[in-house]
């Protein structure tokens, strides 16, 4: 199989599997429930200022966070699909019993006076293509509605997958809260001990420096143009280079009692940093 086949094949599954009413109705209800989102990231505002708002969006919203990316747009996903047709197919019987009405009294006006045989038998074939027609439209129609309760069953087990994996992050997330509850107990830490930065855990040597924090965000030892700064935001340790930007962002792991880089695909510095302090 060349490239352009296994390419193909890829695009005509995303297509299939795309092309059903459930994703539209739960990529529709998304966009509803969380169109700030995408305002942001359709705004001027610099990558670094665009994630750092994200991140505080979704994670520091706790419950309301949970309602506006979960559990909003299953439920609204859910009516759209499980109550929306219940009206449509009532209007569509009422549509389909006056369309039948009407033929009769054209029927009817047609009877009062003389036709010739032809054209009574063009119009009762016509009456009897309509009402055919009819027939084959609320077929199709019970067939859909059978199709969307296969659809409905699926989605319930999808959303209790959904709900078994959200209660598996968040014990992960209880795991990797910071041992440190506060971003005043964060610098007395940084302050109080001295750290080891593993700043490139690919090499085998001389792949770590000593590292020391002074006050207001100064570096005492392991300074560099890399690591130049530092500063505590919404309990992220932050690592300023000379610019000013952020070269690396790292959390308080309370498993492993040190500082992991948190892997921003955004941010220039190495992948798996850590820091640790120094007993």
């Amino acid at each position: 199989m060349t490239f352009s086949d296994l390419f193909k094949s890829l695009t005509d599954t995303a297509k299939e599997r795309s092309a059903t009413p459930l994703t539209g109705a739960l990529v529709m209800s998304w966009l509803v429930w969380n169109w700030r989102v995408v305002l942001v990231l359709l705004s001027s505002k610099p990558v670094e200022w665009k994630i750092s708002y994200i991140e505080l969006l979704i994670y520091d919203g706790g419950t309301n966070s949970s309602l506006h990316y979960v559990w909003g747009p299953l439920l609204t996903a859910l009516f759209l699909l499980l109550f929306y047709p219940l009206p449509s197919i009532g209007v569509y019987k009422v549509w389909a019993y006056y369309q039948k009405f009407f033929i009769e009294i054209q029927q009817a006006l047609h009877a009062g006076r003389l036709v010739s045989r032809e054209e009574l038998a063009s119009w009762q074939r016509q009456a009897a293509q309509d009402y055919t027609d009819s027939e084959n439209r609320l077929k199709r129609r019970d067939a859909q509605i059978e199709s969307q309760q296969a659809e409905l069953t699926a989605f319930a087990s999808q959303v209790q997958q959904y709900v078994v994996r959200i209660n598996e992050l968040e014990k992960q997330i209880g795991e990797l809260a910071p041992s440190v509850e506060s971003v005043s107990n964060l610098q007395k830490y940084l302050l109080n001990n001295q750290f080891v930065l593993v700043f490139n855990p690919e090499l085998p040597s001389r792949n770590s420096k000593p590292m020391l924090f002074g006050p207001n965000g100064t570096i005492l030892e392991g300074q560099n143009k890399n690591e130049n700064t530092w500063r505590i935001k919404s309990e992220f340790l932050e690592l300023l280079n000379s610019k000013g930007d952020v070269h690396n962002r790292f959390y308080f792991h309370t498993g492993k009692q040190e500082f992991v880089g948190t892997g921003d695909a955004a941010l220039p510095a190495i992948r798996g940093q850590r820091l640790y302090a120094v007993t």
